[in-house]
């Protein structure tokens, strides 16, 4: 597979929908000790941005 993930790893990455969803699978993953790199780019690569999602974190200042 394209990011390393066997097949089977690759099925258990979680189906991640919102932003919402892909922080709260970030924070799981972070909270041990050991992070598998693969894993977090695959579940990177799972979420489908979406911009409404990221319209509540844009900050617009028009003298810039």
């Amino acid at each position: 597979m394209e990011n390393g993930l066997t097949m089977r790893e690759a099925a258990e990455v979680p189906d991640i929908k919102t932003l919402d969803d892909l922080i709260s699978e970030l924070h799981k993953i972070f909270e041990h000790d050991h992070v598998d790199v693969r894993y977090v780019k695959a579940v990177l690569d799972a979420y489908k941005s979406n911009p409404r999602e990221w319209r509540k974190y844009a900050k617009f200042d028009v003298h810039r």
